[in-house]
């Protein structure tokens, strides 16, 4: 990507047929947006003092999402048009139920694992974990409140009933000199690594059991502060100062990195290696559609200096490179496998998580592209043998791998993705990981944005103590100013807006009759059996007070990362 100047690449994208619609839609919501960022100084002069000021924010730049007619059917919301647990008030962002909650259903459904002991340990070892812990607070008497069976940390932890979060990537990340807030009496608080614990408890009269936080650690730091839903107005400051973290991570690490540019080679070498008719070029050309643009047009925008990260968060850009580098070093083919990751972490108990949409509603996608992928390299390949003699696919493994060999080979740079594709099952797991990669999974940690990521006080993206507010008091004064919460609107909308097409909604227009039937026929399936189960999943949520989670439903599922 680096070889071709942004403009052209533009120009390119513009004269092509299957990408031109996209790349007007694109360019029009970021000019868009960022002239909205640009006025809104201009429009709104007062110095936000109430949490309605926010909600004012929320309000106009979802509005100005859908005002032109002429491109609202790309600019849609499933929190306008589903049964949808909206946030974006003075009350439900503050509810410790809504914050475990989003660890489950919200932007970040990546980050929480199990903590265990023993042999065939899953998620976090707690003797990785207790050393990073303030020794000098009573976690027994936090899990006993928050458990209510007098059952002491490491009594819940064997019975598998601990779950953390924490960024160990923060750790020591640096802090860039404010450029947002040019009053003295506001400072900014750094760049912190937050270790935040949560329980699972069982529910009442054989109820399924809830996860409930313990406390929140505000820096990875062993004498770090750490609060607990008993310290009032402390413990809101804990939720915020932790949402600042995960909102710059799960943005840096999980959604940019892990799949923005975890696609982006795989992208190149299918241009590179397959031809324009062979099946699996006929089924990605769709999934990568608007990929390459929107990481070279995009990415300047997020971390050039003074650009969106430089503006929003303490780490600034210099940090949020640093981020990238370091979470770089430990990314591997691993990361893309949905299930095997699911149970590395811990969370696939559904006694201890029984309520995990990301967890459940993924399985049934993932499962659908799998399936849909079986009768794809079933119906081209009769045998392993005739994979191996694939010359384009061998020719597109050799150069992703770090193992590939002669003078492409190794290009990707992708840690354990295999040199050489050996079977009809190997073929299918990795197929349906890239697509699951670039629809699905972008979806989970992109287009949650728009309803979480929007609103201030549910995911700030910095802190600040203020002369006139003390230190043990929370209110809007904490908050960063209007113009910072408009450029985080701006940018959340232009992340989780457009919409440019549906998962396999590409049939009727694939050149080969097989692979066109196979095609209408998930699709089909998809929207008359999977979209119907899941709603009524969601509908349930719903009426038990749960947030919802329609952003896997197949109506909300994009084909590709087109923002």
């Amino acid at each position: 990507m680096s070889d071709i100047n942004v403009h052209r690449l533009v120009n390119l994208t513009l004269s092509d047929p299957f990408t031109e619609t996209w790349m007007k839609l694109y360019g029009y919501m970021l000019k868009k947006n960022h002239a909205l960022i640009q006025n809104f100084p201009k429009m709104n002069k007062k110095e936000f003092s109430k949490i309605s000021d926010y909600e004012q924010v929320y309000h106009f730049f979802l509005q100005q999402q859908q005002k032109d007619e002429m491109v609202r059917p790309f600019f849609r919301f499933p929190s306008q048009e589903e049964p949808f647990k909206s946030v974006v008030n003075n009350i439900t962002w503050r509810e410790d139920r809504v914050f475990s909650e989003q660890r489950l259903a919200g932007l970040d459904p990546m980050s929480l694992m199990k903590v265990s002991t023993g042999q065939g340990f899953v998620g976090v070892k707690w003797s990785e974990l207790k050393p990073r812990l303030n020794s000098n607070y009573d976690w027994d008497s936090a899990v006993e409140r928050s458990l209510g069976d007098n059952v002491k940390l490491e009594e819940a932890i064997a019975a598998g009933s601990i779950f953390v979060v924490q960024f160990l990537l923060f750790d020591n990340l640096v802090t860039v000199p404010d450029i947002t807030e040019p009053r003295l009496t506001r400072n900014m608080w750094p760049s912190l690594s937050p270790i935040a614990l949560f329980v699972s408890r069982p529910g009442d009269n054989g109820a399924p059991a809830q996860l409930k936080p313990v406390a929140i650690q505000l820096d990875f730091k062993p004498d770090s502060l750490v609060y607990s839903p008993e310290d009032g107005d402390l413990w809101t400051l804990a939720k915020e100062s932790f949402q600042v973290t995960n909102f710059a991570y799960v943005q840096m690490v999980e959604h940019l990195l892990k799949t923005h540019l975890m696609l982006e080679p795989f992208c190149v070498c299918i241009l590179r290696h397959l031809s324009k008719l062979h099946p699996l070029h006929q089924l990605m050309k769709y999934h990568c559609r608007g990929l390459l643009p929107t990481n070279k047009v995009g990415f300047p925008k997020l971390v050039d200096d003074k650009a969106y990260m430089h503006q929003l968060f303490a780490i600034g850009n210099t940090g949020s490179v640093t981020l990238l580098l370091r979470a770089y070093q430990t990314l591997t083919w691993e990361d893309t496998d949905f299930r095997a990751r699911n149970k590395a972490r811990g969370i696939d108990d559904r006694n201890k998580l029984p309520y995990f949409p990301y967890r459940d509603d993924g399985e049934i996608i993932y499962k659908a592209i799998e399936d849909l992928m079986k009768d794809i390299v079933n119906f081209f390949y009769v045998a392993d043998k005739d994979v191996l003699q694939d010359h384009e696919i061998q020719g597109f493994a050799n150069e992703i791998s770090t193992q590939g060999l002669g003078s492409n080979g190794g290009k990707g740079k992708l840690r354990g993705f295999p040199p050489a594709i050996n079977s009809k099952v190997l073929l299918v797991d990795i197929f349906t990981r890239l697509i699951w990669t670039a629809s699905a999974q972008h979806t989970a940690v992109n287009y949650p944005i728009a309803a979480y990521g929007a609103f201030t006080p549910n995911m700030p993206t910095k802190i600040y103590d203020d002369d006139r507010v003390a230190p043990e008091v929370f209110n809007a004064y904490r908050l960063p100013n209007g113009f910072v919460s408009a450029v985080q609107a701006g940018v959340a909308m232009s992340l989780g807006s457009l919409r440019l097409d549906r998962l396999f909604d590409y049939g009727a227009r694939l050149s080969d009759q097989a692979s066109s039937v196979i095609v209408l026929k998930h699709y089909n399936r998809l929207h008359s059996a999977v979209k119907p189960l899941l709603d009524k999943k969601n509908k349930q949520r719903f009426q038990e007070g749960y947030l919802t989670y329609p952003y896997l439903s197949p109506a909300w599922i994009p084909n590709s990362i087109c923002t």
